[in-house]
């Protein structure tokens, strides 16, 4: 290959590279989708969640991560439910379709954030 052809695709690599890079990598989108408050409680509350997360997805200390109202992303509920580690069983999409995981985890979003600790009496003395 002759040098001025060599430096033409070099030259061409080079102009292309945002636009391959920007390809590969397309900005995040907000994948998170609107869901049904009420129904993910009832979601909640009929899967057992509450027995390791408690009633507002606060967690349990040694029991359940905390989960809202910030606590996990829709895609990484949604990878570890189906995949779990740890003592959580999986929820395969025939036990819990994707349409119920949106509104689980409108539910879990919409839990009230705790309360600072400096606001907790007993936490300050």
């Amino acid at each position: 290959m002759n040098r001025s052809v060599l430096l033409g695709c070099l030259w061409t690599l080079v102009m292309l590279a945002p636009t391959i890079g920007a390809a590969a990598n397309p900005p995040a989108a907000n994948s998170t989708p609107a869901g049904n408050v009420e129904r993910g409680r009832q979601l909640f509350e009929a899967n057992h969640c509450p027995l390791c997360h408690g009633h507002q997805a606060q967690g349990g200390g040694a029991f359940g991560p905390r989960l809202g109202p910030d606590g996990v992303s829709y895609d990484a509920l949604r990878i570890y439910i189906r995949a779990p580690a740890g003592d959580m069983p999986p929820f395969t999409a025939k036990a819990l379709p994707d349409r119920d995981l949106v509104d689980l985890y409108a539910y879990i979003s919409s839990q009230p954030a705790p309360p600072p600790t400096q606001s907790i009496a007993i936490l300050n003395h």
